[in-house]
């Protein structure tokens, strides 16, 4: 489920514009047990998750804000030139969004292996600055 509601304000010169968009989390697995199986061909031990159930969880609500702002310096509509700057700012309160999750198997102190979990999170505050030539 996602959400998204814009406001944008235009005149000669300016265009301003702010997004906020909200969605609900996404469902993901956790497992209940964890074994090592036997080793593969390889002599790599076999990693086994035990899930009692699948997708059976939610992540956080996803929030964000994003604002955009450019100024028109150059306007020749007699030969379809103009040029802008501006500015935008993407996840303006710095939400920390939880983007997936996954399992997987730690092996950073081999042989010993051991479950882990992996949040892709999303970026937070995010700045950018641009010019925009069109002729």
């Amino acid at each position: 489920h996602q959400f998204m509601m814009m406001q944008t304000y235009q005149n000669k010169k300016w265009e301003l514009s702010l997004i906020y968009k909200i969605k609900s989390g996404r469902p993901y697995s956790e497992y209940t047990s964890f074994y090592v199986g036997e080793p593969n061909e390889f002599g790599d031990p076999e990693a086994i998750f035990v899930y009692d159930k699948q997708f059976d969880r939610f992540l956080p609500t996803y929030h964000r804000v994003d604002f955009s702002g450019a100024y028109q310096f150059i306007s020749k509509p007699k030969n379809k030139w103009s040029a802008r700057i501006g500015i935008s700012i993407l996840n303006l309160l710095n939400q920390h969004n939880i983007m997936l999750r996954s399992n997987y198997v730690d092996y950073a102190e081999w042989p010993t292996i051991k479950p882990a979990t992996f949040d892709r999170v999303g970026l937070g505050i995010t700045p950018n600055v641009f010019m925009d030539f069109r002729f």
